[in-house]
């Protein structure tokens, strides 16, 4: 969450450049801003793509696996559960506090999920340190 207008400036250059580095950018007639949650879930969705047709094709998905751990810690997983728990408090109707509960766990779970797959890559030296 931002505490102002700085922080929300920096932050969103700061995702554009990972976005850009990453291989994928914004699609410039979307007029979404990098920060807003539907474009940063749909980054990691692209990322699993990207990381499921190079395994799928006895390729290294290793790179997309760094990636979407860098993102899910520096971006993305740093700040949903703050979002979540504010949204919540807000959100009029239990299904809009139950997407919210869904989101937050799903986050955590693929939080973990490739921390884990990195550890373990790390682990069998598919991955320099």
């Amino acid at each position: 969450m931002y505490k102002n207008q700085k922080n929300l400036f920096e932050y969103a250059k700061k995702l554009n450049r990972f976005y850009k580095a990453s291989g994928l950018e914004l699609n410039n007639e979307s007029h979404e801003a990098s920060d807003y949650l539907c474009v940063e879930l749909d980054f990691m969705r692209q990322l699993c793509i990207r990381e499921l047709r190079y395994w799928s094709n006895q390729k290294s998905g290793i790179d997309e696996v760094v990636i979407q751990k860098k993102f899910l810690n520096e971006h993305l997983g740093s700040w949903i559960s703050l979002f979540c728990i504010e949204a919540k408090n807000v959100a009029q109707t239990p299904f809009y506090q139950g997407a919210l509960e869904i989101l937050e766990a799903f986050i955590f779970w693929e939080k973990e999920l490739i921390n884990n797959l990195f550890f373990n890559l790390k682990s069998e030296n598919e991955i320099e340190t």
